[in-house]
């Protein structure tokens, strides 16, 4: 694989950092891999080779590419990170080959920006609002573990998009959620920062996604911003050792920072019962949690049917706090609700 003409580009409204990606071995045409972000924070959007490399790696090991090259220089602490993320891989899957970096600047250590500055990511969802609770409790706003910025990634549900591009609809109810996060954010004293990749469309279906894709994906968003923070924590699904293989993992996702921005798997041994205790003493949390697996828009934010939707509200029934939680448009779990599908998932079962 190679990954060549990394560049920024502003337009009205906003910047926009991309790279041609072309496949070596693997037989699909050139693309073009983009991050994006509003005008407001532009200036901190970054074209660097780092966030692109680490997009892209764990797809070109896992569709049997030899190499990555990279256009500029890598950060030696990424190069090593994704010798060990590869490591990982060929050890989880039979297909995940030996794959190596090589990079047309060679290999040079990245710097942080100065100053500490945290950030998270802020999709609504347990995890990530349980993060930022925890956050919230435990460190001063004075301190640099204090997460200052939240990121909002939209392209990262394969519903966003169809073969023409993001979908129309999806984009519009984006922007409802962006707003209603944007206001969440701002009452918890941090900034939110909408961000679009397309990077999930280069992966051909949600189990190359959940095996290796997930936390390199974000985090690339993230090396974007490296002017802007040093840190970012991604939260965890809250197995501890007992997660298994997968897309994100508790000795996978730190194997993605850079010297510039070091990447934290958060809350790793956190249960998921734990987390959503966490959420419910929030009130403020509450009026904007989004489990849904979101397979259709729904009404409001919370289809309250999927699988996903209906084990979030079983768990916040059984902290007594589903009243509480407006997101949902329900109050209660039937065993007509219960009975429409199957947890065949172990961590699912677990969480």
């Amino acid at each position: 694989m190679r990954i060549e003409r990394i560049r920024k580009e502003t337009f009205a409204g906003g910047a926009r950092v991309s790279a041609d990606v072309t496949w070596e071995q693997f037989q699909e045409a050139p693309r073009t891999l983009f991050i994006e972000t509003r005008d407001a924070f532009a200036d901190d959007l970054s074209p660097s080779p780092d966030a692109f490399v680490a997009a892209m790696m764990p797809l070109a090991q896992w569709r049997g590419e030899k190499r990555v090259l990279v256009d500029g220089c890598v950060c030696t602490k990424l190069r090593d990170g994704l010798a060990m993320a590869a490591d990982l891989f060929a050890s989880w899957y039979p297909q995940a080959g030996e794959i190596r970096i090589e990079a047309t600047g060679g290999f040079v250590p990245t710097r942080p920006r100065e100053g500490r500055r945290t950030a998270s990511f802020l999709s609504g969802g347990v995890d990530a609002l349980s993060l930022l609770r925890s956050n919230r409790l435990e460190y001063p706003e004075n301190h640099p573990r204090h997460i200052s910025d939240c990121l909002l990634v939209f392209g990262l549900n394969s519903f966003d998009f169809d073969s023409t591009g993001f979908k129309r609809d999806r984009i519009e109810s984006f922007e409802m959620h962006l707003n209603r996060m944007g206001k969440f954010a701002k009452g918890a004293g941090a900034t939110l920062i909408p961000a679009t990749s397309n990077v999930r469309t280069f992966y051909p279906d949600f189990a190359t996604w959940g095996s290796v894709g997930f936390a390199a994906g974000i985090i690339s968003v993230a090396l974007s911003f490296g002017s802007r923070f040093d840190v970012v924590e991604l939260a965890s699904v809250g197995l501890g050792t007992a997660c298994p293989p997968g897309g994100t993992h508790p000795l996978l996702d730190e194997q993605f920072s850079t010297e510039a921005v070091q990447v934290r798997h958060a809350q790793p041994a956190l249960s998921r019962m734990d987390k959503v205790r966490s959420v419910a003493a929030w009130p403020e949390a509450l009026t904007v949690l989004r489990s849904c697996f979101y397979h259709t828009i729904p009404e409001g934010i919370n289809c309250g049917k999927c699988e996903k939707c209906v084990r979030t509200m079983l768990a916040l029934l059984a902290v007594g706090k589903l009243e509480d939680a407006t997101s949902f448009p329900g109050n209660d779990v039937t065993p007509e609700m219960l009975g429409s599908f199957e947890l065949e998932r172990e961590d699912t079962r677990r969480n």
